[in-house]
Formats: structure tokens, sequence, C-alpha cells
């Protein structure tokens, strides 16, 4: 019996902010990866509008990390009034929009709780009752700390020009 739990969601807005999406593109791309994530660009889209260029880019990081468990993060970049800037050798973006970083957590994501209704009775107390302290030190936390650097890195790349 498949149960996803949204962890947390993070968000921060870009005010007509100086960075380079190449820089942290690769820099989040090496960070998942570090973290051992598995990483998937779902999306990304670069439309030319009147008052410059607007950007779309969706990562998906996922992480087994038994089987039961199954972490999954996902990082949204929405930009828009983008615009390109050279800063001596340096070619930067200038532009405004939101990153969401956001966290889930999927337990039985193999789904071998639901084969019946005793099975499925016995997830719903193991989780709800018995194990939610075990759940929160042995999932939750790792994976809040897990986005908490990746939140971190992109505030740190984002103000760095």
């Amino acid at each position: 019996m498949v149960k996803e739990i949204n962890i947390s969601e993070n968000k921060i807005v870009i005010k007509d902010g100086v960075f380079s999406l190449k820089q942290i593109h690769k820099e989040i791309k090496e960070l998942i990866e570090e973290l051992g994530y598995g990483f998937v660009e779902k999306q990304q889209t670069n439309k030319s509008k009147k008052y410059g260029a607007e950007r779309k880019i969706d990562f998906l990081a996922e992480k087994q990390i038994d089987d039961f468990a199954k972490f999954e993060i996902t990082v949204n970049f929405f930009i828009e009034y983008l615009k390109i800037l050279k800063k001596g050798d340096l070619i930067l973006d200038n532009g405004e929009g939101i990153i969401t970083v956001k966290s889930k957590l999927t337990l039985d994501f193999g789904n071998k709780w639901s084969k019946n209704d005793f099975s499925r009775f016995l997830f719903k107390l193991y989780i709800g009752f018995l194990k939610k302290s075990e759940i929160e030190n042995k999932y939750v936390a790792p994976l809040s700390e897990d986005v908490k650097v990746i939140y971190s890195k992109i505030k740190e790349l984002m103000q760095y020009y």
C-alpha cells in the first residue's frame, strides 16, 4: 500500500537577480549525485517573450533507502524576463522568478503491503502507531537534511555574483 508523504516545500524568490543558470545546473546536478540520488532532468524549456526569455527547468532526484522507503526531491526553476549579461569573461543571466525545492517520502513504494486486507491493516498499524518515531528518525530527518543542503547550495549560487 503505497503512502506518499510530502515533507517540505521551500521557495527562493528572485527579483532582478544576476546568476549563472549554467553553473547552477552543473553544481546542483553534481551535488545531487554526491548525495547518492539518481538525477533526471524532467523538463527544460526556453521561450522568447517580448521583455526577455522565459525559462523552465525541472529536476527530479530519487534515492531508494531500503525495500520500504524512497526519497524524492524536485527542483523547479521558473525564470522570466531573462536577459544575457557579460561581465568581463563571464556570461551571466539576469531575470526574475522563483525556484521551488520540494521533498516527498514514499513508503512501500514496491506496493508489497497491499496484497490483502490483513497486510493493509498491518501497514496502517505499522506506520500509524508503532513506528512513527522510527520513520521520523530513519527517513524524514535524513531527507530533510538533504533538502537543506540542496536549498542552501542554490541560495549560495544565486547570490554569488
